[in-house]
């Protein structure tokens, strides 16, 4: 993962420089539409999030009598490694998903002003 090693090293200049190649590469705008288009629909929905207290009190007591029956210990040592690894993915997929939905955010919000403008619509969201 060269522009992870980039980032991690803080290369900052050949980062820049990778970045800036990337539009070169070979299906780049198919793989740059593909994670734009699924970063703006990977937030659960309502109904979605509506099972999540039930997994959460039930994973919530699971720790707590692991804890209670003396397992802390070794699950610092076995588990917290992978959770923080688990993390630490998902930090850096919501960190691209982030950039790319930031990046093009200005020119999506012109672009529907300029044809609010010219058509005289206005289309409300949800």
């Amino acid at each position: 993962y060269p522009l992870a090693a980039l980032f991690m090293n803080r290369d900052w200049n050949g980062l820049l420089t990778t970045l800036a190649g990337l539009p070169r590469q070979p299906d780049f705008w198919l793989w740059f539409y593909l994670a734009f288009a699924i970063s703006a629909t990977m937030l659960p929905s309502p109904s979605d999030r509506r099972a999540w207290l039930p997994v959460i009190l039930v994973a919530a007591a699971l720790t707590v009598l692991a804890l209670l029956a003396g397992a802390g210990p070794w699950m610092a040592e076995h588990l917290a490694p992978l959770l923080n690894r688990s993390l630490r993915v998902v930090a850096a997929i919501f960190g691209i998903s982030l950039a790319l939905q930031a990046l093009l955010w200005l020119p999506f919000r012109m672009t529907r002003g300029i044809l609010v403008r010219l058509t005289g619509l206005r289309v409300q969201a949800g």
